[in-house]
């Protein structure tokens, strides 16, 4: 995917500095080795350098964490793979009560940690597309990245107390690792996507790969 030919209509300047990734549902998976993650601020504006900005804190994470909910397998790497044997049918009793546990055949249960990405942690917008810009250029560097290949996460989490960003998410192309939590989005998106509608949804989100040309040219 050629970057330079897709319209992101928008600049940023990037101010690095050194700041310890505090966000408690997404820790490393090996904390010694974590030590100082580099972020980067970005202040997003019009060319017309309008009021209309932005400010979004993320990092790059190097990966190694266990996942849970579903992720792509461009997201993730298999690191254990455990046999578990046959489990014959068999009943189980509480007081009075009977239960039949059906059986389980063989097999293998895995754990995956998540690959080299971008996550954004946090982002306050002021101004009609200015959070979008800011997304966008994000999007664009991990795919410019040759370790995150476009691969961005993001816990879309109620800050205020009143709105969620869930839907702002959904609609440039992230999706939940929760299927159920995708479907309610899904059906707000159906039914018009009023803002002021949007669903009250927290939990962790990635963007498929197929959403990336989607995010860079949305509007």
């Amino acid at each position: 995917m050629n970057i330079s030919s897709l319209p992101i209509k928008s600049i940023y300047r990037y101010k690095p500095f050194d700041k310890l990734h505090s966000t408690p549902s997404f820790k490393s998976g090996n904390i010694e080795e974590q030590n100082k993650i580099k972020c980067n601020t970005i202040d997003v504006a019009e060319f017309s350098y309008s009021q209309k900005s932005a400010h979004v804190l993320f990092h790059k994470d190097n990966g190694g964490t266990i996942v849970f909910g579903y992720y792509p397998e461009n997201y993730k790497k298999l690191i254990e793979q455990e046999f578990v044997a046959y489990q014959p049918e068999r009943i189980s009793k509480f007081g009075n009560k009977k239960r039949i546990i059906p059986a389980r055949p063989a097999h293998y249960e895995n754990t995956y940690a998540l690959l080299p990405h971008y996550h954004i942690d946090k982002l306050y917008s002021s101004g009609k597309g200015s959070g979008t810009a800011a997304i966008k250029n994000i999007v664009a560097k991990s795919v410019q990245d040759a370790q995150t290949k476009g691969r961005v996460t993001v816990d879309a989490t109620c800050i205020d107390g009143k709105t969620s960003p869930a839907g702002f998410y959904y609609k440039l192309g992230f999706r939940f690792v929760q299927d159920d939590l995708n479907s309610i989005c899904e059906d707000w998106l159906a039914n018009g996507g009023n803002r002021e509608q949007a669903p009250f949804l927290s939990g962790m989100m990635y963007l498929p790969q197929e959403n990336i040309k989607h995010c860079l040219n949305y509007k």
